[in-house]
């Protein structure tokens, strides 16, 4: 065998095994990108659904802080978004909605107790309205400490989100006690 033959043959191998090589690094470069993409989506995926979740609490505290929750349930916002009920928020700043929470079902009381007079505090401006007059009770023991004018109810709200590119959604439930008219229980607690 000749000199000149070995060095060939030792070029080929070497030229195979150079391709080999790049094929390998070519396939993890691919499968690192692949893996950085994912990850990248599964944190788009989070933030979306921790906005929906921002959007589902602040549904619900703008529903409990509204004075239309005990009176008109069915249309608790003064500004709903689309339908009743109904919130939408701009999460990134670019005039366009992405996130829609709905109040879903429609909040409802889901109990109610009158508030015995004694219960009540005269500084307290939110008991004011409360009070019953008095009548001259000339000394009899426990006259006047019935029940005021205003009753103690719990109602139940909850607010779905759905974030509107990625359909993401969170939910928020909570429990709130109003005080309403003791007249009103009838027809918004029943």
């Amino acid at each position: 065998m000749s000199r000149y033959s070995l060095v060939c043959r030792q070029s080929g191998v070497a030229l195979i095994a150079g391709l080999i090589l790049l094929l390998a690094t070519a396939i993890l470069v691919l499968s690192a990108f692949a893996l950085v993409r994912t990850n990248g989506d599964i944190a788009i995926n989070a933030q979306r659904q921790d906005e929906a979740l921002a959007a589902a609490r602040q549904t619900v505290e703008t529903a409990v802080n509204s004075p239309l929750l005990t009176t008109s349930p069915t249309s608790v916002f003064s500004a709903p978004c689309g339908a009743a009920n109904t919130l939408c928020f701009d999460t990134n700043g670019d005039g366009t909605n992405d996130v829609t929470a709905t109040l879903t079902p429609t909040p409802a009381c889901v109990k109610a107790a009158s508030v015995p007079q004694t219960a009540l505090d005269a500084t307290r401006p939110a008991d004011r309205p409360c009070f019953v007059e008095q009548a001259q009770s000339f000394g009899i023991a426990g006259a006047g400490t019935g029940n005021s004018l205003c009753a103690a109810t719990t109602w139940a709200v909850r607010a779905v989100a759905t974030d509107t590119s990625t359909g993401a959604t969170a939910a928020v439930t909570q429990g709130v006690g109003v005080r309403v008219r003791a007249q009103d229980v009838a027809s918004h607690c029943p």
